[in-house]
């Protein structure tokens, strides 16, 4: 959820006076000028915090670990140089294992090399 956005979009409905750009100086200006009428501050500021908090943050915590463990399955290596019909000792699987690690790792920053 891109609650940065959601939030700055709630701060526009309750002060339709926020500039959608301005020096520092000017955003302490109007801060202040806001924080002067506190109930729609509260509901600008403090609220959507509140109730990511409590509501979103933990939904999103949850689903990801369910989709990191049924979906993704980050927690697997997928060896693709040993057949997956035979028995391989625990020392082969480790050895093949980290460089089968090593070679994911250089082929994503082999490709995002070729992209800059």
């Amino acid at each position: 959820m891109y609650f940065t956005k959601t939030k700055i979009n709630i701060k526009k409905w309750f002060f339709q006076d926020m500039p959608e750009s301005a020096t520092p100086e000017k955003w302490d200006e109007w801060n202040t000028q806001a924080q002067a009428n506190k109930v729609r501050w509260f509901f600008a500021e403090t609220l959507p915090d509140w109730f990511a908090s409590v509501f979103i943050y933990p939904y999103e915590r949850i689903a990801s670990k369910l989709r990191n463990k049924y979906i993704r399955k980050y927690n697997l290596i997928k060896i693709h140089s040993l057949k997956a019909t035979e028995w391989h000792s625990i020392d082969s699987r480790l050895m093949y294992g980290m460089f089968q690690l090593l070679v994911d790792s250089g082929v994503r920053k082999g490709a995002s090399a070729n992209c800059i």
